[in-house]
């Protein structure tokens, strides 16, 4: 009878234990660019930095030490504009992408707090390295998808 008394006890603490590791799923809207190379291919980025611009403790995202075929840009959430420099570190050039965006709170659970989701306004390049970037849905959710490509010039134009 003892033994039970204690199984019971231990079945409600188990089951909030449980509910607690819902917070560490992907809750964030968390923008993931993938780079197209000219041929329409998946490509990667090579010896290029990125750093985003005017933001709070600016500090290098990707150094461009190794090659990336997929990075995450966050965007900023006080702010409905976030940009970032690309910086190719042989030749120098500098490449600016800019995203305007609207920004909703939407509450995730009592628990987890809120997170955002940004519908995209307008995305714009100063085409040094990309030839254009999109972000196909329109909308940057916490669903674990690439959700912008960044195509890349073609080295022979």
């Amino acid at each position: 009878m003892r033994g039970l008394r204690h199984i019971l006890w231990l079945l409600p603490a188990g089951l909030l234990a449980s509910c607690a590791g819902e917070c560490y799923d992907n809750r964030n809207a968390l923008p993931l660019a993938t780079f197209v190379g000219p041929g329409g291919q998946e490509s990667e980025l090579r010896g290029t930095e990125v750093y985003g611009l005017d933001s709070p403790h600016d500090s290098v995202l990707w150094p461009g030490v190794t090659p990336a075929q997929e990075l995450y840009l966050p965007f900023r959430v006080d702010a409905d504009m976030t940009t970032y420099v690309f910086r190719d570190t042989v030749s120098g050039l500098r490449d600016t992408v800019r995203f305007d965006y609207t920004r909703t709170p939407v509450l995730t659970s009592y628990e987890c707090g809120v997170s955002y989701v940004y519908d995209i306004k307008r995305i714009s390049t100063t085409g040094a390295l990309f030839d254009s970037v999109t972000c196909p849905s329109g909308r940057i959710t916490n669903s674990v998808l690439s959700n912008l490509i960044i195509y890349q010039r073609n080295d022979e134009q």
